[in-house]
Formats: C-alpha cells, structure tokens, sequence
C-alpha cells in the first residue's frame, strides 16, 4: 500500500534520527524494505533523480494474458475427452497443465486450475436431492 506524504515524513524523520533501516521499521511496525523504500525515494528526488516520492499516475503494466484462446480451447479438450471416463478416472487439472508444460506451453498450474474449475462449473451434471416427509 503506498503510503501518504505525512507517513513518508515520519519514516524520513526516524530513519535520519537513527540511522538504521531496521530500527525505524521496528519503531514503526512496518517492513524493513518499505523503510528502505522511500528513504530512497526521497533521496532520488533531492538529488534530481525522480520528481516525485510518491508517483500519483503510475501506470499499471500487465504483461499479455498467458490464457490465450489457443490454450484455452487445448483445456477444454482436454476435459471433454476425459468426460467419457468415470468420475475417478477423469483428468485433473495438474495431469493437464503437466501436458500443456509438455507441448511448450507456458502457462502457470493455478491459471489451469481456475480454467478447469470455470469449465467444469458449466459443464458438469449436478445432482439435487429432494427430501419429502412420508
């Protein structure tokens, strides 16, 4: 979480006190690193470096999805292929992001995982029982 101008202030302050990275953010109750942060911060704009300690338009980069349409329609064949199977016999979501590793594929087991998990959402059979008094 970016901190506010009056925090920043004080972790300035207590780190020039004391001198030490570790003692401010003991002080403080906030990480070491974050101390480290925006002492820095604040030097790179004395010195010229940057124009601001806190950045207000940060543009946020995400790199291009790695579900791509391509790896999405190889999971969904995945799935219906194994649907055939009995119910312990289907493919998991890891034996799948394991094929896709396999075939050159880069993609993370968790984003497998969640796209399994939307398929089988729309595509799995669900029982209900109805419970009726004699």
């Amino acid at each position: 979480m970016v901190k506010q101008m009056p925090e920043i202030k004080q972790i300035v302050n207590l780190y020039e006190l004391h001198g030490s990275y570790k003692r401010t953010a003991r002080e403080l109750k906030i990480s070491r690193n974050t101390v480290k942060k925006y002492v820095q911060r604040v030097d790179d704009v004395r010195d010229g470096k940057a124009e601001e300690i806190v950045q207000n338009n940060r543009a946020k980069s995400r790199p291009c999805p790695v579900l791509t349409e391509t790896i999405r329609e190889k999971i969904h064949q995945y799935l219906e292929s194994s649907l055939q199977n009995r119910e312990k016999q289907q493919i998991t979501a890891k034996r799948i992001w394991e094929l896709l590793i396999r075939n050159g594929d880069t993609i993370g087991y968790t984003t497998v995982k969640e796209e399994v998990a939307r398929w089988k959402e729309h595509h799995t059979l669900r029982s209900i029982s109805i419970l009726q008094e004699p």
